[in-house]
């Protein structure tokens, strides 16, 4: 559509799966609409198997909508009243009215005001539900009062449990059974209860756990029927709603809960929570169970709870940070980002814009009056994440770009990283010891790659160190990928990621960490000591907001570290607020590399401040060469995204002299950089050269 805005050549365009709402969708949603404007003999058709038809056609301006049934088997739809009735289930005796509600709201680590709100809602709708079925003797007393504890709400992992002994006792045929579960902690819990229940032998049952996380070598025995006399019982998370079909299932389990995505833009937080499932959630897996014979579906939660919950989830758009979607539209030359989104199904809140408007222009990727830069063209021709995209061309010109392809190429598509049940500590252990001391989860994921390409059994590497063979792959392929946009934009000369002259410093794994702090910042956090000078927590450069690593960090069992600087991609809220990759870096990098630069001197010494919340001391001299290095590095590299051109590193060029000089004192302060004690307080840190 870059280069024909009007798709002149086109006469039909089918939109598949579009009740799914991601941006990409939503995205071309928008300028469809706008193209129907001029080309009204352009047939645009949208397909989806949940489709909000009322909507689409509404945004449309009221376009017919058409309804094809497809043949199911039916499926019969039980909810928590009829489980509780049939297996005469009890919940922990903690009501609505017990001390234990509140224990059990912490639990769920929500704010005072939403435990409220919950409580609320719960006192609203489901407790006269369960009144009205007590009146009208629908159900046995037991059931009635079951349903008024709180407790009812949350996934009991004891229910799951006698449900699938009760539907083995009542079904001889050995029917395979899909139980969802909302993510990777559940499905292991509920894992280890069936195994030591001791009632699913492995002679008669296949229990297989399904989470995007767990090795595939045994997650494939979900599509191979089992053997006479054996039943198939499969845990899984919402993948298997729609992205995988699993023939043989008849009875579905659905506990009511999914986790999502989402975006906190007053803390400028990814957040990932266990949330209700929408209608059309339920509806697909309830689908699940009508593929072969008529099916049975168990919700886990009541029939008052199924009224109330959303009709579709929220989209994504309205989930996520918007980067990559604004520079999109400054390559299509949409006009101004407000404008364009106010045309959106569902536009995203005026603050999560600005946010991402704010990051683009301190990327330098925008300027003042959101057109793009230089560098923001070329960032946005990379297929990936403005930081990652960045990150990459730095990494062409500072000559270390096979590690740093790596590293863009993990963060922008997933872990390669696979959690076996009952393995989980081995894991760890072994993703530390390919950390190699390095203090670093991205240079991890080079680490791991890089072992991968050069080992003589890639297999068995895999199998050691817990690694998807295939999604080292894909990273691989990924990598080749961005080759060829960088030969298109003139920064290489070869397609080969590995060549001499693409990776002069790629085994200066400082100045790797610099080049990676370029593409993340502004994600900067601050390790904070406690009085014995152990790592106690993280704060956000304006020391406002507290984190932690993730446990899955190679940072997270690390005490002391030489430098207190963190530089990140991810930062998510679950329980708490976590950062889910991390590197530590040295001040340098920062300095170079940050923005809102100033440097004065007191009393014979420098102060260097960066983004008005991080300062540096430094002999005068030093601050003095620092300050000319940066300045002349700010002209060529904003020289080289104006005239793209290979850096060869090999010449004795004025510029070339001027990286090498800070490659050397990045390298140089990793060597026995001397930093000063500090204290986890809100007083602003102040660490000495």
């Amino acid at each position: 559509m870059e280069s024909d805005p009007a798709l002149g050549g086109v006469s039909h365009i089918i939109l598949d799966e579009i009740h799914e709402r991601n941006v990409a969708s939503d995205f071309l949603i928008t300028l469809l609409k706008e193209v129907i404007k001029k080309r009204v003999d352009l047939k645009v058709i949208l397909m989806s198997a949940t489709l909000n038809s009322e909507a689409f056609s509404a945004y449309y301006n009221t376009c017919p909508h058409i309804n094809i049934p497809g043949f199911t088997f039916p499926v019969t739809e039980y909810f928590l009243e009829d489980v509780l009735q049939q297996t005469k289930f009890t919940f922990p005796e903690q009501g609505p009215h017990r001390p234990g509600m509140k224990k059990w709201m912490m639990y769920k680590d929500k704010s005072k005001a939403e435990n409220r709100a919950k409580e609320k809602e719960f006192e609203d709708y489901i407790v006269p539900y369960a009144r009205r079925l007590l009146k009208e003797r629908k159900y046995d007393i037991h059931v009635c009062k079951q349903l008024t504890n709180i407790i009812s709400e949350d996934i009991n992992l004891e229910l799951v449990l006698e449900l699938v002994k009760y539907i083995c006792r009542h079904d001889d045929e050995f029917s395979s059974i899909l139980v969802f579960m909302p993510g990777y902690a559940q499905i292991s819990d509920l894992n280890k209860m069936l195994q030591a229940s001791g009632k699913f032998p492995h002679s008669r049952f296949i229990i297989i756990p399904l989470h995007s996380q767990m090795p595939t070598v045994d997650q494939r025995q979900i599509f191979s029927p089992a053997p006479t006399g054996v039943r198939k019982v499969i845990i899984s998370t919402n993948i298997a709603e729609t992205s995988i079909t699993i023939d043989d299932v008849v009875f579905v389990i659905d506990t009511g809960k999914i986790k999502m995505n989402d975006f906190n833009v007053e803390t400028n937080t990814e957040t990932l929570d266990i949330q209700w499932v929408s209608k059309a959630n339920a509806d697909q897996r309830k689908g699940r169970a009508g593929r072969v014979k008529p099916g049975v579906c168990y919700h886990l939660y009541s029939r008052a709870r199924h009224q109330i919950i959303e009709k579709f989830q929220k989209p994504e758009i309205l989930r996520m940070r918007l980067e990559g979607t604004i520079l999109q539209t400054k390559i299509l030359q949409l006009g101004k980002v407000e404008e364009f989104f106010s045309k959106l199904m569902d536009p995203p809140d005026a603050e999560t814009v600005t946010l991402s408007l704010n990051l683009l222009k301190r990327l330098n990727a925008l300027d003042d009056r959101e057109d793009l830069m230089p560098l923001g063209y070329h960032i946005a021709r990379l297929p990936i994440a403005p930081q990652m995209g960045k990150m990459i061309l730095f990494g062409a010109i500072f000559s270390c770009l096979d590690p740093v392809l790596s590293v863009a190429a993990s963060l922008d598509y997933k872990d390669a990283f696979q959690i076996p049940l009952g393995k989980e500590k081995l894991a760890d252990i072994k993703r530390v010891e390919l950390g190699d001391g390095l203090l670093s989860d991205h240079l991890l994921l080079h680490k791991a790659l890089e072992r991968f390409e050069n080992s003589d059994s890639q297999r068995q590497f895999c199998w050691e160190f817990f690694l998807s063979s295939h999604t080292l792959h894909q990273l691989q392929d990924m990598k080749k990928q961005f080759m060829q946009y960088l030969l298109e934009l003139e920064f290489v000369r070869n397609l080969n990621p590995k060549a001499a002259e693409n990776n002069r410093n790629s085994d200066n794994m400082s100045l790797v960490k610099a080049i990676v702090c370029a593409g993340l910042y502004p994600n900067v956090a601050i390790a904070c000591k406690n009085k014995h000078g152990r790592l106690k927590c993280l704060k956000s450069m304006d020391y406002k907001y507290r984190y932690n690593f993730h446990k899955k960090s190679v940072l997270a069992s690390e005490p002391f570290f030489e430098s207190p600087l963190i530089v990140y991609y991810t930062k998510v809220k679950s329980k708490a607020d976590y950062i889910y990759d991390a590197t530590m870096v040295t001040p340098l990098p920062i300095i170079f590399f940050g923005d809102q630069y100033e440097h004065k001197n007191e009393r014979g010494t420098s102060i260097i401040s960066i983004c008005n919340s991080l300062t540096f001391k430094a002999a005068n001299d030093t601050a003095e060469i620092i300050r000319e290095l940066r300045n002349r590095m700010n002209w060529f590299l904003e020289y080289k995204v104006t005239h793209p051109g290979f850096v060869d590193w090999t010449k004795e060029t004025g510029e070339i002299k001027v990286l090498r000089a800070i490659k050397q004192l990045i390298t140089s302060e990793d060597v026995g950089y001397d930093i000063e004690e500090y204290e986890d307080d809100d007083e602003e840190e102040s660490f000495d050269d």
